[in-house]
């Protein structure tokens, strides 16, 4: 009897066991099949990389800002690397970038990248990628895809936020683009001194022209501030800016944003003076010595700036 008993409860327990072990067969065959053998339709696969880029830009500080034609606005997020940062160090500047192939804008930089920080050269580009290409040097913009790889590499230094891609497929031919870098809406200074903010300054020629500037956000700045409204004699220097000397100075200390390559359009401190300047030209020099940027004229009154040939009276104030 003892050994039926026994008998029987060794049956039970081995079809317990059975049991068991088919179950968790069929568990893992169906965690297989929705995790792997279920295709993603292309329209899932696009919102997956949508949000994910949208999940990226929540947790980025900068992004490239790229205005188109003056009206658009796009953003991207940058791509760590050495050569990002080099690349960012550039900002702003304003390029006329043409169609190439059906696939992507491209310009000819008026720089290079330094060969050491070219780290992460890749051959395939992906719809969206903004990459530089160190044998033109050449940066690109791709805004579709022809199947072929970039034979020579290239270093991606940012990739388009969503909506991105769509508008510049929308110009068919050149578009002149303004690359600058832009900060998520903290009001924190920018490493390289962008506007943060809507204060203008109002400049007056002669009493009867008005100019607008955007102010940047730093210490130097703010200080700058304290000393307006002025009135300053101008006078013009190598048909490429206005200048004038300063009666005082701004505190070493809150020169935070020195920069020694200018851009038309740009207002700065010239420490050594100190010296005010406005530029309405460029002749391709550099400030050797640094300067700190205090805002940046926009583009109608740069015109008006550079239709006064000589010495100009200039009442600088604080706009509304």
């Amino acid at each position: 009897m003892k050994h039926k008993t026994s008998m029987l409860v060794s049956l039970m327990m081995s079809i317990a066991f059975v049991l068991s072990a088919c179950e968790t067969v069929s568990n893992n065959a169906n965690t297989t099949n929705s995790a792997s053998d279920t295709p993603q339709t292309e329209a899932e696969s696009n919102n997956a990389t949508e949000t994910e880029r949208t999940d990226q830009n929540e947790n980025k500080t900068q992004q490239l800002k790229m205005t188109l034609d003056g009206n658009e606005v796009v953003t991207a997020t940058f791509v760590e690397g050495a050569a990002t940062e080099e690349f960012i160090a550039q900002l702003p500047f304003t390029v006329t970038m043409s169609e190439h192939m059906n696939r992507q804008k491209e310009i000819y930089l008026p720089f290079s990248l330094t060969e050491e920080n070219l780290q992460k050269t890749v051959y395939e580009y992906e719809i969206g990628d903004i990459v530089y290409w160190h044998l033109g040097p050449t940066m690109g913009i791709f805004h579709d895809h022809d199947g072929r790889s970039i034979s020579a590499g290239i270093e991606i230094l940012a990739r388009l936020d969503v909506g991105g891609v769509e508008v510049f497929a929308s110009y068919p031919g050149d578009v002149e683009v303004t690359f600058e870098l832009e900060t998520n809406s903290d009001n924190s200074p920018s490493n390289n001194g962008e506007p943060q903010g809507e204060r203008q300054l109002n400049i007056t020629l002669d009493g009867t022209q008005t100019l607008t500037a955007t102010l940047i956000d730093s210490p130097a700045v703010e200080e700058f501030l304290t000393q307006l409204p002025i009135t300053l004699n101008m006078t013009d220097y190598i048909n490429r800016e206005k200048h004038a000397p300063l009666s005082f100075s701004i505190s070493e200390e809150n020169l935070q944003n020195i920069q020694k390559d200018y851009e038309i359009g740009d207002i700065i401190y010239y420490p050594p003076g100190p010296t005010f300047a406005m530029y309405y030209a460029h002749d391709g020099n550099i400030i050797s010595a640094g300067f700190e940027l205090i805002a940046r004229l926009d583009q109608e009154s740069i015109d008006i700036l550079a239709t006064y040939p000589n010495a100009v009276e200039v009442t600088i104030e604080l706009g509304d």
